[in-house]
């Protein structure tokens, strides 16, 4: 197993069990993460610091009732930022490159950071992970929410970069609680 994965499937497992956890934060100098000790919750409420300005996060998922729940996260986590929505990673790679009716740059701005399902009719994630690094040649930070672990997914995306890879959580405070993790490591400046 890739010693960059082994990391995340500990995270991910600890999660689960409830051990131990863990976040992944931007290494320096590169596209890779690494992971760190989080502080207990309690702790996490009060240290958190809030972004300067609001963000523009593209949510690009197929289904309707998780987008629907990432929405509701944000707003429950008390987030400013400005979410927009897309369907499928076609949709995503033309947001992106600020193509057809996504060209008005003050109705779409350019993204801060993607949200993106693992499976999207047309260009799943994965798949539209490794077109913005090696098509595109960006660096924009990718939160990959999969419904199912899938340890060569998992690898696959955190080879392309992705910032990090989740399980879709079964209920909205965990995913609240992921919520203000992306925004801690890939949102605060």
């Amino acid at each position: 197993m890739a010693r960059s994965v082994l990391p995340n499937i500990v995270r991910m497992l600890s999660r689960i069990f409830g051990i131990r956890r863990h976040r992944c934060e931007p290494a320096s100098g590169g596209g890779t993460v690494k992971p760190t000790q989080t502080p207990a919750p309690q702790a996490r409420a009060i240290s958190r610091a809030k972004p300067l300005h609001k963000k523009a996060i593209l949510i690009a998922e197929a289904s309707d009732d998780f987008a629907l729940l990432l929405r509701r996260a944000f707003t429950e986590a008390g987030m400013p930022h400005m979410l927009r929505r897309v369907r499928d990673g076609a949709e995503a790679l033309r947001y992106v490159a600020g193509q057809d009716e996504f060209s008005d740059r003050q109705r779409f701005p350019y993204p801060d950071l993607l949200v993106v399902g693992s499976v999207m009719p047309r260009i799943g994630g994965v798949e539209l992970l490794g077109y913005l690094r090696g098509e595109l040649g960006l660096t924009i930070p990718v939160v990959i929410f999969s419904h199912s672990l899938s340890p060569l997914e998992m690898r696959r995306a955190l080879e392309l970069g992705a910032a990090d890879y989740l399980v879709c959580p079964d209920t909205l405070p965990v995913l609240v609680d992921e919520v203000n993790a992306i925004e801690r490591t890939w949102l605060v400046t």
